[in-house]
């Protein structure tokens, strides 16, 4: 028997030996530490989404409103609801509208900035 064959029979012999070890266990202390840090980090990841989710629903129901409110002044004020109108009540009610919905476009365009941000970190 050569000294390389010798050699590999030692090697082989040892890697049996080494596989029979009982594999070190992290101490409780720390596997308790990186599931509660699991934990926040999901919990964390779900409360940006209902954030998110959250944040859309109020452009929508600011949206909503808006435009159900300019059609209220103008219920209210006699006139017709899709009309032409002049008059006091009608530069109110279009000031109201557009102010809302540049607000909500507004609010968009920072959630916008809000999720490339979130990405680029991530």
């Amino acid at each position: 028997m050569t000294e390389r064959d010798s050699l590999e029979e030692e090697l082989e012999v040892l890697s049996l030996e080494l596989r029979r070890l009982p594999t070190p266990m992290p101490p409780e202390a720390v596997v308790s530490r990186v599931r509660r840090l699991a934990h926040l980090e999901l919990a964390g990841r779900a409360d940006e989404r209902l954030n998110h989710l959250v944040l859309v629903f109020l452009l929508v129901f600011s949206w909503t409103v808006s435009l159900f409110a300019f059609l209220a002044v103008r219920l209210v004020s006699g006139e017709s609801l899709f009309g032409s109108a002049t008059g006091p009540t009608l530069s109110w009610s279009v000031a109201t509208f557009v102010s809302a919905w540049i607000s909500g476009a507004a609010v968009l365009v920072l959630l916008g900035f809000h999720v490339r941000k979130e990405r680029r970190l991530a």
